[in-house]
């Protein structure tokens, strides 16, 4: 798939709706928002949430560049926001406007392509992007305690291990295929279905339930009912994607949390008590001398010590391009060392994409390194943006009002945007002269210049 707009998510929409997908000048947005420090310190606790939203009737190159990203709101900050639904109220209310139609909407292409200049545009948000907190935010769905899938709702099965003192969320097996091997054997096989429900009427009802005080709301599922639902297409049924996780953070963490693991600074007794608690990987469970020593078996999933150390070496002798992973050299230069904080998200994902599934070769077992390169495919990410944020932040001049700073130069840089596409019109052969075919479309304008006035007319 190229482009966007050839994915099911959205040829389900113009099938649902016809008159909407008859057009394609009818407009098609993702929301995005992420919470960003504008002072990029991170000693100073300052919250500042930008709300994006992606234009994808344009070509998908330049979706993600910062020309035609559209800038709807900056919620400011000094601290993190605690119900996004009232700053959102504003762009609900536009959006409800578009998909209802803006008439009297100027077609200024040069091809007509057979259409009306004049005619009436309509827009949709097919979905909206975020990492975990964000998608909290703006969703709604709890995102950690007893209720945190939004896709099995009250079908999770969730059970607190007393070993590791959190919660486990079991029944994952269900999600793979009947005749995958990790689903178990014989009467051990688990024939349930995936516990994926294809409607969000749970979430309404487990709402009433919370209003009418049946349920308390730690065990619902939701924070809140979000305002999106205003939308009269936001239904489960009418979009077959509603919210898009960012992985960016995501993968740092099952990164770091994989490396930890396969070397082994995980695994303790906690953890090995918790396998025997939820009877799984026998080969790991306490050995118990006749003595009364425990002692703990390798496990499948750690690499040896010789292993580890071939491991670092490998990733401390590979040479990077310029900037691009040299803190991972560093990190793994000394055996024993912890890994460094100053790793940041993008290390990892180099980490996961490009240096493990090369540097694990010959080690472990063969079942952990197909573990480990099938989580390669599951992955993607929306750098676009975090590099805009970075953007942003270099627009904060005047650190008293930082969020006043990134809308002026939102502003600016919008501004040299148009004028560099109609400075592209100019004749090349004059610097005052724009090219023939557009000289008619100017006809009759009144240029205001510097103390005087003039008509242009057709001679």
């Amino acid at each position: 798939m190229r482009l966007v707009v050839d994915s099911p998510a959205v040829r389900h929409v113009e099938q649902t709706w016809p008159e909407f997908g008859r057009d394609p000048r009818h407009l098609r947005f993702g929301l995005a928002s992420d919470g960003v420090s504008p002072y990029g310190v991170k000693s100073l606790s300052h919250s500042t949430w930008p709300v994006v939203l992606t234009n994808y009737n344009v070509l998908p190159w330049l979706a993600s560049k910062k020309g035609f990203l559209l800038l709807s709101l900056i919620i400011p900050g000094p601290k993190k926001v605690k119900n996004i639904n009232i700053y959102l109220k504003p762009l609900v209310e536009e959006l409800q406007q578009l998909w209802t139609g803006v008439d009297d909407v100027y077609d200024g292409r040069m091809e007509r392509i057979g259409r009306d200049r004049w005619f009436t545009v309509k827009g949709v948000l097919l979905w909206t992007m975020h990492d975990y907190p964000g998608f909290a935010q703006v969703s709604g769905f709890q995102t950690s305690g007893y209720a945190t899938c939004p896709t099995c709702g009250p079908a999770l099965l969730v059970v607190r291990s007393s070993h590791l003192s959190k919660q486990v969320y079991m029944s994952y097996s269900t999600y793979l295929p009947l005749d995958d091997p990790l689903r178990g054997t014989g009467a051990e096989q688990n024939t349930v279905e995936p516990p994926i429900l294809l409607d969000m009427n749970w979430c309404a009802q487990r709402w009433r339930d919370v209003e009418a005080g049946h349920i308390p709301i730690e065990r619902a599922g939701l924070k809140r009912w979000s305002i999106l639902h205003r939308l009269p297409y936001w239904k489960l049924q009418d979009l077959l994607i509603q919210h898009l996780l960012d992985p960016m953070h995501i993968e740092a963490n099952v990164t770091k949390s994989l490396i930890k693991r396969i070397f082994g600074e995980k695994d303790g007794k906690p953890a090995r008590r918790a396998c025997e608690e939820f009877g799984v990987h026998l080969e790991a469970w306490i050995q118990v001398s006749d003595g009364g020593i425990e002692s703990l078996p390798p496990a499948p999933w750690i690499l040896t010590t010789e292993e580890r150390k071939i491991c670092r070496q490998r990733i401390s002798e590979i040479r990077f391009p310029t900037s691009f992973g040299s803190c991972l050299r560093k990190a793994f230069e000394k055996d024993g060392a912890k890994w460094p904080a100053a790793l940041k998200s993008h290390d990892y994902h180099i980490l996961l994409q490009y240096v493990l599934p090369i540097v694990l070769q010959g080690l472990g077992s063969q079942d952990l390194r197909n573990a480990i390169y099938d989580l390669l495919a599951l992955m993607r990410w929306i750098y676009w943006l975090e590099r805009y944020m970075n953007v942003m932040k270099d627009d904060v001049r005047q650190k008293a009002k930082p969020e006043g700073s990134m809308a002026e130069g939102h502003r600016l840089r919008e501004a040299m945007f148009l004028c560099s596409n109609i400075l592209e019109q100019l004749d090349p052969r004059s610097g005052f002269m724009l090219r023939e075919e557009e000289e008619t479309h100017l006809t009759s304008l009144k240029l205001i210049g510097f103390g005087r006035e003039e008509t242009v007319d057709s001679d």
